[in-house]
């Protein structure tokens, strides 16, 4: 599972939007990602906003101040 699949799925469980910290720890723990990297919190960050910024309105997340959410919840 990539890192964008995991935070949709992590998200859409949570039912909630969520700071791509806590996006990561629970994907980790539901075995979603396996990374031998040293910072997956960077990893995940990074894909996540280069995802906005590269799809803009078409991305399927939304970000504020770290906290992530999905577009389809209209947030």
């Amino acid at each position: 599972m990539t890192f964008l699949e995991a935070a949709a799925a992590v998200l859409r469980g949570e039912g909630k939007p969520l700071h791509y910290r806590e996006i990561t720890r629970l994907a980790i723990e539901a075995g979603m990602l396996n990374t031998a990297g040293k910072t997956p919190e960077d990893t995940m960050s990074a894909r996540l906003y280069v995802d906005i910024a590269e799809h803009g309105r078409r991305s399927a997340f939304r970000r504020d101040a770290g906290v992530i959410s999905l577009r389809e919840w209209g947030l």
